[in-house]
């Protein structure tokens, strides 16, 4: 769904949290994964800033994009 309405707006990408040659690339992800008792995954984060933890609806991203000034194109 939101590959089709933002198109190459948004690019979503799954990150495997065990993989530390991986998470080296995400400081601020792998902050939180340490510091925090983690009870439920994903981990959703914006331009590599971690914003939740758990599921998420699509709404709640949606309205994420909307602060960050991306639009739908579809």
């Amino acid at each position: 769904m939101i590959k089709k309405n933002y198109g190459p707006l948004v690019e979503m990408k799954y990150i495997d949290i065990d993989d530390k040659e991986t998470m080296a690339k995400f400081p601020e992800a792998m902050e939180v994964l340490q510091n925090k008792a983690i009870t439920s995954l994903p981990l959703i984060a914006f331009d590599g800033t971690p914003l939740w933890l758990g599921s998420m609806s699509y709404y709640y991203i949606m309205e994420e994009l909307k602060k960050r000034g991306v639009q739908p194109v579809a």
